[in-house]
């Protein structure tokens, strides 16, 4: 669960991708995906997240599937080999954002649920 808001754009996360991209200062309507097994499967309508109000994201990742939900909603799913993520969890700014992380917790799931 990462608890985190941006003043602007690109609120940025990376752990199954190198980054995944809310509010993307190009078009902020789209969810982009840099990298890992969903790279470059960007999503059109689902980037946007509320400037100044933070925000819930929940980033599900079992080794065959990876799923995104804002405040509840599913943004993004992907079935890929997810096996062997090993990058940390990472949430970050980019183009003179200011993004405040409010919480990160980060839990392995238990074995009947993978």
């Amino acid at each position: 669960m990462i608890v985190a808001k941006t003043d602007s754009t690109n609120l940025r996360i990376a752990y199954a991708a190198d980054q995944v991209i809310f509010n993307w200062e190009l078009n902020p309507q789209e969810l982009r995906i840099n990298g890992g097994p969903a790279d470059r499967q960007h999503k059109p309508g689902f980037g946007s997240i509320p400037t100044g109000k933070f925000v819930s994201i929940r980033w599900l990742v079992t080794p065959k599937r990876q799923s995104i939900f804002v405040d509840g909603e599913l943004r993004f799913e992907h079935d890929g080999d997810y096996a062997h993520i090993s990058q940390p969890v990472s949430v970050f700014p980019a183009i003179d954002s200011t993004v405040t992380v409010k919480l990160v917790k980060v839990r392995e799931l238990p074995e009947d649920s993978k």
